[in-house]
């Protein structure tokens, strides 16, 4: 139950939840459920990374890089070193390498959720299992969010200057115009061969129902299919507007474990409170096209 949290590594009126403790959840049922657990996923190191990313087809494309330590400066390589052919007994000129740094630092999110004295008449382990879930889905749904449209701590996507734009390519999409995304990724030698497109479900169905061509029977989105790329679903993103590109260069640093605190409040309510500390940064611009409505 929440008497638990003595248990473990007291800190601030809070607790850590390690691993083998989080998986005890695998079981739990609430009055609804006989079958099945409220967290089916068998937790590991970094169990709540590996769940984030498991329940999140953007977040599962993104490259996490785990840190129990400070920052995380990860060397990033601007060289643009060419090879020349030259006549016998003379030399080119060497280039230099060059590199820059990209930095994670910590910066905490926080999800906090009330468990009510009503709800506290619930089995314990239930309850936690629950409110559990809460703050992971709610992290997850965070975690999105920037990568998208964050303009604060997180650049997100939308926000990122250095991204090209097609603007419009939703309100009368076509094949020429469909195939403008990978063409910019191609034009500055960039390998689209991991890169995927993202839309919000309405979108989706819209590219369904647009015929590629004068035939009327072949159409811009087969399946998953859109002319050579895989296209995923997530409805955070606004209606009109999609992105494509390599997910693998939006690097998350994450620092230590979820933190979990609970407070007393008035009513004998608590009040649980996740901590997670993390960073997001786009390891290439220009590994992404995106498109505004008009």
């Amino acid at each position: 139950g929440l008497k638990a949290e003595t248990d473990f590594s007291w800190k601030n009126g809070g607790f850590n939840l390690p691993n083998d403790y989080i998986s005890k959840f695998a079981d739990a049922k609430t009055t609804a459920q006989t079958a099945v657990g409220l967290i089916d996923t068998d937790l590991k190191t970094n169990a709540l990374i590996e769940q984030l990313r498991q329940e999140s087809e953007l977040l599962y494309r993104a490259s996490f890089i785990p840190s129990q330590g400070g920052n995380i400066s990860i060397p990033r390589d601007n060289t643009n070193l060419k090879a020349e052919f030259v006549a016998e007994g003379e030399s080119k000129d060497a280039d230099s390498l060059v590199f820059d740094y990209v930095n994670l630092t910590p910066n905490t999110l926080t999800a906090p959720v009330i468990i009510t004295r009503t709800m506290l008449n619930m089995s314990s382990i239930d309850l936690e299992a629950y409110a559990f879930r809460l703050i992971k889905d709610a992290i997850r749904k965070k975690l999105e969010e920037e990568i998208l449209y964050g303009q604060g701590v997180v650049k997100g996507l939308f926000n990122t200057a250095e991204i090209p734009v097609i603007t419009g390519y939703l309100q009368n999409p076509s094949l020429a115009d469909t195939l403008k995304f990978s063409t910019y990724l191609d034009d500055v030698g960039l390998d689209t061969k991991n890169s995927v497109f993202f839309f919000r479900g309405s979108d989706l169905n819209t590219l369904k129902s647009t015929p590629k061509g004068e035939s009327k029977e072949i159409y811009l989105l087969d399946g998953n299919d859109l002319q050579g790329y895989t296209a995923l679903k997530n409805n955070l993103l606004k209606q009109g507007e999609c992105v494509f590109g390599n997910f693998e260069d939006i690097l998350i640093g994450t620092f230590g474990s979820l933190e979990v605190r609970a407070l007393p409040q008035r009513g004998v309510n608590i009040l649980l409170e996740g901590l997670y500390d993390v960073d997001m940064k786009l390891a290439k611009e220009k590994s992404f096209v995106i498109s505004k409505g008009a």
